[in-house]
């Protein structure tokens, strides 16, 4: 069990969403231990010991990866299962990585050139906009949320005499943001997690951007300014870094299909 070709297969994982957590889990134990004739959670218990020191990076950029590893917790539970949970901090150095891609959407001003959708746009029926026009509403209200957000944020600075950690605010992730920030944030983890595993899949690719555009018209809705302005600076910066990712791999989405 401590032979590191069992780390060198792909793992599978699935969604762990709760609304305090981000995270995954593994029935990878469960597998070794049925073909290895073992109690599924004794080997879980030492894979959660070898995963613990060589959980590879799986950030956009190298210098944030291996911060990573510190910001991971990895427990099983007493059926054998593997949780692997993100902190705080893991999902601030995420945030910030996501954040530094260069990418910007582009106009889409002849929706006839955009891929057809094929399947039911609740939101898109209610607004009565088609998917490329509620592309660049949400588009607009990003950009909107980020401008006011940046001026809000500085004058929270300001009246708490926090120019000092404004550099470290600026990747803040907290637990107790609004619910509709959580969402946001689980939408944007799954949307990567497709980029990642069905590349240049014009179906899957359609159904995250327009996920994506459906939660944050949902924590548009949500929040307002006032709402805003009084969240603790940490809150704060919280929203303002999930609205930027999000929007920014809305941006990749689109840009993607554009050029295939």
């Amino acid at each position: 069990m401590s032979s590191v070709y069992l780390l060198e297969e792909r793992i599978s994982v699935s969604d762990l969403i709760t609304r305090e957590t981000i995270g995954y889990r593994s029935a990878i134990a469960l597998a070794l231990a049925t073909s290895l004739g073992a109690d599924p959670v004794a080997v879980s218990l030492q894979l959660v010991d070898i995963l613990r020191v060589t959980v590879p990076p799986i950030l956009f950029q190298p210098a944030d990866a291996q911060a990573l590893t510190q910001y991971i917790s990895i427990n099983s539970n007493d059926q054998g299962w593997l949780t692997l949970s993100i902190t705080d901090e893991g999902i601030a150095a995420w945030l910030r990585s996501v954040n530094t891609l260069s990418v910007k959407l582009p106009a889409i001003e002849m929706p006839q050139t955009f891929p057809p959708y094929q399947g039911r746009l609740p939101l898109c029926d209610r607004l009565k906009l088609s998917f490329p026009m509620l592309i660049q509403w949400t588009q607009t209200r990003c950009n909107y949320w980020l401008e006011r957000s940046e001026m809000l944020i500085s004058q929270s600075c300001k009246d708490s005499h926090q120019y000092d950690a404004r550099s470290t605010l600026v990747s803040a992730w907290t637990h107790a943001s609004p619910v509709a920030c959580h969402a946001l944030l689980h939408t944007t983890i799954r949307a990567v997690d497709t980029l990642a595993t069905q590349k240049r899949e014009t179906t899957a690719y359609l159904r995250q951007g327009y996920a994506l555009c459906e939660a944050l018209y949902q924590l548009d809705a949500a929040i307002t300014t006032t709402m805003f302005k009084n969240q603790t600076l940490p809150i704060q910066t919280s929203l303002q870094q999930t609205i930027k990712a999000a929007q920014k791999v809305l941006a990749l989405i689109v840009t993607t299909i554009l050029e295939a």
